[in-house]
């Protein structure tokens, strides 16, 4: 089971850094950001659960 976590919040760590940085081209820094913060929240779960 943790290995479906690490997989799932790799893959939804890799959406949200797109979806951050065309955010940021379009010129909302704001809401970039709070998805940069959702990118390294996804990270970090992913490190838990790798063992």
């Amino acid at each position: 089971m943790s290995r479906f976590v690490a997989i799932t919040a790799t893959a939804l760590a890799v959406v949200l850094a797109v979806a951050s940085l065309l955010l940021l081209l379009a010129g909302r820094h704001f809401i970039a950001g709070t998805l940069l913060t959702f990118v390294a929240f996804s990270i970090y779960l992913r490190e838990i659960n790798l063992e």
